[in-house]
């Protein structure tokens, strides 16, 4: 009887200590999806239960407000994940998990949202490739620095960018540039001055300071500096409005619900004058997410497309690229439609 009774002690725990944590994991797991700061998240597509609140003691930018994820006993992601956390009224937006809080009972993770994101994702040319990423672009901070004569000073703006490091990110050099910026007339314009990876672990934090826009190596519609210098990137002619044609969406935004109905899609037709041509058959074409091309249905009709995204989480914050233009492609246009939850 004394030897059982010491064996299911044992099995709870070698230590005052150690049974006390253990009875509160379990407690913690029991309780964890009646609390009220428990969201439905997805990562990498897959459906996770995290808490989600506010910190403020420490900060990991004296410029930025920190949030906390709280993850399940025994769930732990690595720093650099970008998790998908909804807001007060069902939106999801993408957070980067940035930090590790140790804590020696329920370990938590720090996480910052995600400002550069679907069409404001950060994009840079790197030996004729371009590529993109989402991240978070801290505060701009300004500082004085020394003229060449050690006399003078001058104002001088910095900006961090933190993306996960990943092979992309790897791309990322010393004379990068950027275009951060939604003013058509003076572009903001940024150069790297700095780069730090593994700082912390699974970061790549990227120190930018201004530059110049030049109009002749700078697509400010693209958002891409450097763009007319590469050779293989093809170059977007202006706009034109005349002799095109415009692809009108159901409802009352261009948005694709995961497990919702058909999306109803027109095209009209414009000749130089603006007027409606009304003769001309739409060619229609679709850009899918790759590797999730069977999870959308798509009807084509004489003159309208029908389309819906399947039930699968991983289509979050994906997009689907909608082309119509004639025969003779002379009325080419495009819509963009977000798929949501």
């Amino acid at each position: 009887m004394l030897e059982h009774y010491k064996r299911r002690l044992s099995a709870q725990g070698s230590y005052i200590g150690e049974v006390i944590k253990k009875q509160s994991d379990m407690i913690m797991d029991e309780t964890f999806k009646r609390d009220v700061a428990c969201k439905k998240c997805f990562i990498d597509g897959e459906l996770v239960y995290a808490k989600f609140f506010k910190h403020r003691p420490y900060t990991l930018n004296k410029f930025y407000i920190d949030y906390r994820v709280q993850f399940m006993t025994g769930v732990h992601y690595p720093v650099g994940t970008l998790i998908k956390i909804p807001d007060d009224i069902g939106n999801y937006n993408t957070w980067l998990i940035a930090g590790r809080d140790d804590d020696s009972q329920f370990v938590k993770y720090l996480v910052l949202k995600c400002n550069l994101v679907n069409d404001k994702e950060i994009k840079w040319i790197y030996k004729n490739t371009l590529f993109s990423s989402i991240g978070v672009l801290l505060t701009e901070q300004h500082r004085e620095r020394e003229s060449s004569d050690k006399i003078n000073k001058y104002p001088e703006s910095e900006r961090e960018f933190w993306l996960p490091f990943t092979e992309s990110a790897k791309k990322i050099t010393y004379d990068t540039r950027f275009i951060i910026s939604d003013n058509e007339i003076t572009p903001l314009v940024y150069k790297v001055s700095g780069l730090r990876d593994r700082d912390p672990e699974g970061i790549f934090r990227v120190f930018l300071k201004r530059d110049k826009y030049v109009p002749e190596v700078d697509n400010f519609e693209l958002r891409i500096a450097d763009y007319y210098k590469s050779s293989n990137i093809p170059v977007t002619p202006p706009e034109d409005k005349s002799g095109t044609s415009v692809i009108t969406c159901s409802g009352s935004s261009p948005l694709l619900k995961i497990g919702g109905s058909f999306r109803t899609l027109f095209a009209t037709f414009y000749d130089n004058n603006g007027e409606v041509l009304s003769s001309i058959y739409p060619s229609w074409d679709f850009s899918l997410p790759e590797g999730k091309e069977d999870k959308f249905e798509i009807i084509i009709e004489e003159d309208e497309v029908k389309i819906r995204a399947l039930k699968d989480y991983g289509l979050i914050d994906s997009f689907v690229e909608v082309h119509v233009d004639d025969e003779n492609g002379g009325f080419y246009s495009s819509l963009r439609l977000e798929v949501v939850v």
